[in-house]
């Protein structure tokens, strides 16, 4: 996947939402981590930048 130059967590969290809608259906749901740190959605991404999507969870027994 090409990410734009200086594109936000945001807009990567789309893209990914896009190709892989089983993912979820609400990108602005996802927590993102940027170089292993928590990250806003208006993080401006840089070249080499590690970033992780974590979707929403929940579950688990009663």
């Amino acid at each position: 996947m090409i990410i734009p130059q200086e594109a936000t967590v945001s807009v990567v969290a789309s893209m990914v939402a896009d190709r892989y809608p089983g993912i979820t259906q609400r990108p602005d749901s996802l927590v993102i981590a940027v170089n292993q740190e928590y990250a806003d959605h208006l993080h401006i991404l840089s070249d080499g930048d590690e970033v992780a999507l974590i979707p929403p969870v929940s579950g688990g027994q009663a």
